[in-house]
This record gives C-alpha cells, structure tokens and sequence, in this order.
C-alpha cells in the first residue's frame, strides 16, 4: 500500500513540477519577533531578574516551503526559531526555540490573505546563570501545534519577489505539565 501512495504521489507531483504554472512551488524567508508568554517554568522567568537592570533581546527567523494542491490550498512546511536573550549585569537566562512544521496553507479568496494549520516538533535550550550559581543548560522536545495569519502582498501579480507580513501562534507542550506558547509577528519575502 506504501509504494502505491508513493507512485501516486510522485505521478501527481511531476507533471505539476513542469507545468506553466510557476506558482507551484514557493518559499519564503523572514525575520521575526516575538513573545514566549509562558514558559511554564519559574527559572526562565524574568520575575527572577531586577527589573530596573534587566535587557531583553527577542530575534528570531522563519522560513516556508510549500507546493500548490489547488487554487487555494497548499502542503506548507518549515522552521522557525525564536532567541529569547534576557541579562541583568551578573546573570542570563538565554533560550534558543526552534521547530519544524507541516500542515496546509489556505487562501480563501481574500486576496493575498491566508492562514495555515500545522503539525510541529522542535527543541528548547536554556542557558542559565541566575543568583550567582554557575552555569546550568537544559532542554526539552515537545510537539504541538502552529497556527498563522499572514497577507501576501503580490499575491495574484506576476513579480519575483514577493513581502508577506504575518504572524504565528505555537503551542508546544515539553513534559511535565511545562507548555511553551509562543506568538510572534514577522515580515517575510516569498521567491
């Protein structure tokens, strides 16, 4: 049964692949920032930080791939990470996010307006120095679920690159009734 999905995928894909149709494939590549509002754990908190000393740097990157199945539907996967630098003048509390994901992406006729639903797995790191005590790394896998709004702004116009603005909600559980949230907002552009 497995080699009949693959022969029929593979003979659905190729034709596609080389048709007029250039909008088949696409990806993009964007900046973004964002907000883990809830860790779920008190040590990567700022609350354990002086807040009148305290500096906080969010970055992050995100990146699309995905294949036309019709007009408004498409196979969207990819990877985001988000960088969460939180110091005081002694101690850090860094954490570095990433995921990958796949699901669909859906343009329900609203001009370049679309959101996607997906599938997501992906990793925590924690680099902590808090109090004075030394150095402590941890991390933690979970899989979950990414939910996007973003607006393509050539969507339906014959241009080679393309600015999308958009934003994106995860929510991946770690273990240990710890949950990661996380929404960011970012500007993208699509080839």
């Amino acid at each position: 049964m497995k080699k009949i999905v693959i022969i029929f995928t593979f003979l659905f894909l190729i034709p596609r692949a080389f048709s007029q149709d250039s909008d088949f494939f696409n990806w993009d590549i964007g900046f973004a920032t964002g907000i883990p509002f809830h860790y779920g754990e008190s040590d990567t908190n700022i609350s354990n930080f002086d807040a009148n000393s305290l500096n906080r740097v969010l970055i992050g990157a995100t990146s699309n791939f995905y294949f036309k199945i019709d007009g408004i539907a498409f196979i969207d996967f990819g990877i985001d990470s988000l960088f969460d630098f939180k110091w005081t003048s002694s101690d850090y509390a860094n954490s570095i996010d990433y995921s990958f994901f796949g699901g669909v992406k859906i343009y329900p006729g609203l001009g370049g307006l679309n959101f996607s639903i997906a599938y997501c797995f992906g990793n925590r790191s924690d680099f902590l120095k808090i109090d004075g005590e030394k150095d402590i790394f941890q991390h933690s896998w979970g899989n979950g679920a990414r939910f996007s709004l973003e607006y393509d702004f050539n969507y339906l116009k014959a241009t080679n690159i393309k600015p999308i603005v958009g934003g994106y909600y995860r929510f991946i559980p770690r273990g240990n009734y710890v949950y990661d949230h996380i929404l960011c907002a970012y500007v993208a552009l699509k080839f």
